[in-house]
């Protein structure tokens, strides 16, 4: 597989599982959220996680100016 190909693909599948993981914590569902692909190392999940949490403390923030 090309270089290109392979981020894309990673690309696509971190965009995927941020987006299905966002909309888990928001909706305050229990258990562990969509599954991690196995080929991701610790840290990817862990920046992955930390990103979510953050954007998701940004969309609770009270300050905010526009509806949803």
């Amino acid at each position: 597989m090309a270089i290109t190909d392979f981020a894309i693909e990673l690309t696509e599948g971190i965009a995927g599982y941020m987006k299905a993981k966002f909309l888990h914590k928001l909706r305050a569902r229990r258990g562990d959220g969509p599954p991690v692909p196995s080929e991701w190392d610790f840290g990817l999940i862990q920046e992955c996680d930390q990103a979510i949490d953050i954007l998701l403390e940004a969309y609770h923030n009270s300050c905010r100016s526009f509806n949803l």
